[in-house]
């Protein structure tokens, strides 16, 4: 039985539940080397891993709790047009990107509407509020090191 702090790697294919759009993938020629415990997957991903043997596959669904989250009604702002930068080419249905004095990274938003003056950006992440499921692939697992520190008594 794995650890917390066992490494694993694994390769998989991610799609959301809803329409099977794809998400992301990771080959046997690019597999993910995962440290379990350190929630570098998402939960239910983890789990399955703690149990899996080398050279297993299985699906995986990932609710949107546990995935990028619920949507947030208060992610969704209207904001008066004459605001957004003349350089961007603004079109409902696209994604943009809008800077802060207060963030180091600009914020990218889905341009839910124009409607004359005002438009309507969501901040939400793409798949919020959105089920995942994923194929993974157990490729290897290697238990961590129980070591112990020279002249330490045990």
């Amino acid at each position: 039985m794995k650890k917390p702090g066992d490494k694993v790697l694994i390769t998989y294919r991610g799609t959301c539940a809803q329409d099977a759009t794809f998400l992301d993938e990771r080959g046997p020629e690019n597999p993910l080397e995962v440290t379990l415990g350190s929630g570098g997957v998402f939960p239910p991903i983890e789990s399955a891993l703690y149990d899996m043997v080398e050279g297993e596959t299985r699906q995986v669904a990932v609710p949107a709790k546990y995935g990028f989250g619920e949507a947030d009604a208060q992610a969704v702002r209207s904001f008066p047009l004459i605001a957004m930068p003349r350089w961007q080419q603004i079109e409902a249905g696209s994604y943009i990107e809008i800077e802060s004095d207060r963030a180091a990274l600009p914020a990218v938003a889905f341009v839910q509407s124009i409607d004359h003056d005002v438009i309507v950006l969501d901040f939400n992440h793409p798949y919020a509020g959105k089920d995942l499921a994923y194929e993974v692939t157990l490729e290897s697992a290697v238990e961590a090191a129980t070591s112990t520190q020279p002249g330490l008594r045990q």
